[in-house]
Protein backbone atom coordinates (compact mmCIF):
# COMPACT_ATOMS: atom_id res chain seq x y z
CA UNK A 1 0.00 0.00 0.00
CA UNK A 2 1.24 3.63 -0.79
CA UNK A 3 1.15 6.51 1.85
CA UNK A 4 -2.33 7.81 1.34
CA UNK A 5 -3.72 11.13 0.98
CA UNK A 6 -5.10 12.67 4.28
CA UNK A 7 -8.63 14.33 3.44
CA UNK A 8 -10.07 17.11 5.52
CA UNK A 9 -13.20 18.47 5.72
CA UNK A 10 -13.16 21.86 6.69
CA UNK A 11 -17.37 22.15 5.80
CA UNK A 12 -20.41 20.19 6.84
CA UNK A 13 -19.86 17.94 3.86
CA UNK A 14 -23.32 15.71 2.70
CA UNK A 15 -22.94 12.37 2.26
CA UNK A 16 -23.57 12.35 -1.55
CA UNK A 17 -20.36 15.12 -2.03
CA UNK A 18 -18.64 12.51 0.10
CA UNK A 19 -19.84 9.57 -2.11
CA UNK A 20 -18.98 11.31 -5.73
CA UNK A 21 -15.36 11.99 -4.05
CA UNK A 22 -15.03 8.71 -3.75
CA UNK A 23 -16.28 7.57 -7.15
CA UNK A 24 -14.57 10.16 -8.75
CA UNK A 25 -11.19 8.75 -7.30
CA UNK A 26 -12.32 4.91 -8.04
CA UNK A 27 -12.76 5.99 -11.63
CA UNK A 28 -8.84 8.05 -11.36
CA UNK A 29 -7.79 4.55 -9.92
CA UNK A 30 -9.11 2.40 -12.79
CA UNK A 31 -8.14 4.90 -15.43
CA UNK A 32 -4.70 5.16 -14.24
CA UNK A 33 -4.59 1.13 -14.41
CA UNK A 34 -3.63 0.68 -10.75
CA UNK A 35 -5.05 -2.75 -10.61
CA UNK A 36 -6.38 -4.90 -7.52
CA UNK A 37 -6.38 -0.96 -5.79
CA UNK A 38 -9.63 0.89 -4.06
CA UNK A 39 -9.64 4.43 -2.49
CA UNK A 40 -8.88 3.09 1.14
CA UNK A 41 -5.61 2.41 -0.58
CA UNK A 42 -4.67 6.08 -1.51
CA UNK A 43 -6.80 8.26 0.56
CA UNK A 44 -8.21 8.20 4.42
CA UNK A 45 -11.14 10.97 5.41
CA UNK A 46 -8.89 12.25 8.97
CA UNK A 47 -12.38 11.93 11.14
CA UNK A 48 -11.03 12.72 14.70
CA UNK A 49 -8.08 14.77 16.42
CA UNK A 50 -7.56 11.55 18.04
CA UNK A 51 -4.10 10.57 16.51
CA UNK A 52 -4.39 6.94 17.86
CA UNK A 53 -7.69 6.47 16.26
CA UNK A 54 -7.59 8.95 13.07
CA UNK A 55 -6.65 5.60 10.45
CA UNK A 56 -9.37 3.97 9.38
CA UNK A 57 -10.22 2.34 6.08
CA UNK A 58 -12.82 4.57 5.56
CA UNK A 59 -12.95 5.51 1.68
CA UNK A 60 -16.01 3.50 0.44
CA UNK A 61 -18.98 4.60 -1.66
CA UNK A 62 -21.40 5.70 -0.43
CA UNK A 63 -19.59 7.02 2.56
CA UNK A 64 -21.50 8.00 5.63
CA UNK A 65 -21.73 11.49 7.17
CA UNK A 66 -19.74 12.24 10.20
CA UNK A 67 -18.80 15.03 12.14
CA UNK A 68 -15.19 16.51 11.24
CA UNK A 69 -13.87 17.74 13.68
CA UNK A 70 -11.76 20.39 11.30
CA UNK A 71 -14.58 22.59 10.50
CA UNK A 72 -13.54 26.28 9.97
CA UNK A 73 -9.97 25.35 9.67
CA UNK A 74 -7.49 27.27 7.63
CA UNK A 75 -4.95 25.95 5.67
CA UNK A 76 -2.21 26.86 8.00
CA UNK A 77 -3.99 25.31 11.06
CA UNK A 78 -4.61 21.85 9.09
CA UNK A 79 -0.47 22.23 7.79
CA UNK A 80 0.13 22.29 11.36
CA UNK A 81 -1.85 19.39 12.67
CA UNK A 82 -0.76 17.30 10.14
CA UNK A 83 3.05 18.02 10.63
CA UNK A 84 2.76 17.40 14.03
CA UNK A 85 0.30 13.81 13.63
CA UNK A 86 0.86 12.29 10.58
CA UNK A 87 4.41 11.35 10.76
CA UNK A 88 5.45 10.35 7.12
CA UNK A 89 8.00 8.12 7.74
CA UNK A 90 5.21 5.43 9.59
CA UNK A 91 3.86 4.62 6.24
CA UNK A 92 0.16 5.43 6.43
CA UNK A 93 0.82 8.97 5.34
CA UNK A 94 1.73 11.29 2.80
CA UNK A 95 4.76 13.08 2.96
CA UNK A 96 3.48 16.66 1.35
CA UNK A 97 0.22 16.54 0.03
CA UNK A 98 -3.51 16.68 2.03
CA UNK A 99 -6.85 17.14 0.41
CA UNK A 100 -9.60 19.49 1.55
CA UNK A 101 -13.50 19.37 0.96
CA UNK A 102 -14.79 22.44 2.14
CA UNK A 103 -17.80 24.64 1.18
CA UNK A 104 -16.94 25.33 -2.36
CA UNK A 105 -17.12 21.32 -2.84
CA UNK A 106 -20.60 21.55 -1.75
CA UNK A 107 -21.39 23.68 -4.59
CA UNK A 108 -19.76 22.84 -7.85
CA UNK A 109 -17.55 19.27 -6.63
CA UNK A 110 -14.49 20.80 -6.46
CA UNK A 111 -11.91 20.62 -3.84
CA UNK A 112 -7.97 21.70 -2.61
CA UNK A 113 -5.16 20.18 -3.81
CA UNK A 114 -2.85 21.32 -0.65
CA UNK A 115 1.18 21.12 -1.01
CA UNK A 116 3.26 22.07 1.83
CA UNK A 117 6.71 20.89 0.78
CA UNK A 118 7.81 23.99 2.64
CA UNK A 119 7.33 24.42 6.03
CA UNK A 120 6.11 28.45 5.79
CA UNK A 121 4.50 27.99 1.82
CA UNK A 122 1.31 26.32 1.60
CA UNK A 123 0.54 26.00 -2.27
CA UNK A 124 -2.56 24.95 -3.13
CA UNK A 125 -5.11 24.43 -6.39
CA UNK A 126 -8.95 24.16 -7.25
CA UNK A 127 -9.63 20.88 -8.78
CA UNK A 128 -12.61 18.50 -9.67
CA UNK A 129 -12.84 15.36 -7.89
CA UNK A 130 -11.10 13.28 -10.24
CA UNK A 131 -7.93 15.06 -10.96
CA UNK A 132 -6.36 15.38 -7.56
CA UNK A 133 -5.53 11.77 -6.64
CA UNK A 134 -3.10 11.31 -9.64
CA UNK A 135 -1.47 14.61 -9.10
CA UNK A 136 -1.14 14.13 -5.11
CA UNK A 137 0.29 10.66 -5.65
CA UNK A 138 2.79 12.52 -8.81
CA UNK A 139 3.57 14.90 -6.38
CA UNK A 140 4.61 12.44 -3.33
CA UNK A 141 6.38 10.33 -5.56
CA UNK A 142 8.60 12.88 -7.55
CA UNK A 143 9.22 14.70 -5.01
CA UNK A 144 8.23 17.78 -7.06
CA UNK A 145 6.68 21.30 -6.10
CA UNK A 146 3.37 22.23 -6.50
CA UNK A 147 4.47 25.08 -8.71
CA UNK A 148 6.56 23.50 -11.27
CA UNK A 149 5.10 22.33 -14.60
CA UNK A 150 1.78 22.43 -15.30
CA UNK A 151 0.62 22.41 -11.77
CA UNK A 152 2.08 24.98 -11.30
CA UNK A 153 0.15 26.73 -14.11
CA UNK A 154 -3.08 25.92 -12.77
CA UNK A 155 -2.05 27.98 -9.67
CA UNK A 156 -1.22 31.08 -11.82
CA UNK A 157 -4.09 31.11 -13.82
CA UNK A 158 -6.90 30.18 -11.32
CA UNK A 159 -8.11 27.66 -13.51
CA UNK A 160 -10.07 24.48 -12.14
CA UNK A 161 -7.54 21.79 -13.00
CA UNK A 162 -10.60 19.33 -14.26
CA UNK A 163 -9.74 16.02 -16.16
CA UNK A 164 -10.75 17.76 -19.53
CA UNK A 165 -8.35 20.99 -18.81
CA UNK A 166 -5.38 18.89 -17.74
CA UNK A 167 -5.79 16.78 -20.90
CA UNK A 168 -5.40 19.80 -22.48
CA UNK A 169 -2.85 21.85 -20.84
CA UNK A 170 -0.77 18.43 -21.13
CA UNK A 171 -1.52 18.09 -25.09
CA UNK A 172 -0.69 21.53 -25.81
CA UNK A 173 -4.17 22.18 -26.35
CA UNK A 174 -4.68 19.31 -28.99
CA UNK A 175 -7.60 17.27 -29.35
CA UNK A 176 -9.71 14.97 -31.49
CA UNK A 177 -12.73 15.68 -32.56
CA UNK A 178 -14.85 13.15 -35.08
CA UNK A 179 -11.39 11.98 -36.45
CA UNK A 180 -10.02 14.86 -36.65
CA UNK A 181 -6.81 16.70 -34.44
CA UNK A 182 -8.28 20.27 -33.71
CA UNK A 183 -6.14 23.49 -31.39
CA UNK A 184 -7.83 25.18 -28.65
CA UNK A 185 -6.06 28.31 -29.24
CA UNK A 186 -6.73 29.22 -25.47
CA UNK A 187 -5.06 25.93 -24.32
CA UNK A 188 -1.89 25.83 -26.56
CA UNK A 189 0.58 27.66 -24.49
CA UNK A 190 -1.16 26.92 -21.02
CA UNK A 191 2.39 25.22 -20.14
CA UNK A 192 3.50 28.74 -20.07
CA UNK A 193 1.61 30.45 -18.14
Amino acid sequence: MVDRIPIFCTAEIPEEILSSFIACTEDAISENHWPESKPVDYVVFMTTLDPGTRVADNAFAPMGAFASPFLGWTLEQLRDWFRVHCDPKSGDYSRYTFIVLDDQSVKDETCLLVDHHDSTVISSLRADFYAPLPEALGIEYRGAWMEEGILGSFMRSGIVMTKENMKLAMNGGLYIERGEVKLDQAWKDFRNW
